[in-house]
């Protein structure tokens, strides 16, 4: 499962950050790369820790995409939030 399940988990936060992240090239990778390593963090330490058990299936397929679910939707939208901080405190 790791060897299919990883590498999955990381490309779709790799590919958002660099869809919508707007900086220049190497501060949008220097993000992306920080922000996918924390969401596969807390990915890696939920399911460590089983804090999401639904027992719907033998492997946990579905807690582990909903604790992908989870910590993206934490890590980007907490992104997103200090982002527009700073954006409106420089103007």
């Amino acid at each position: 499962m790791k060897l299919g399940a990883i590498p999955g988990l990381i490309t779709v936060h790799l590919i958002f950050g660099l869809i919508f992240i707007k900086y220049k090239f190497f501060q949008k990778l220097l993000l992306t790369l920080l922000l996918t390593t924390l969401s596969f963090g807390l990915v890696w330490l939920g399911m460590s820790k089983k804090i999401i058990h639904t027992g719907w299936d033998l492997y946990g397929f579905y807690d582990l995409s909903i604790t992908n679910l989870l910590a993206g939707i934490l890590v980007w939208e907490s992104f997103y939030q200090i982002n527009n901080r700073l954006k409106l405190e420089k103007q």
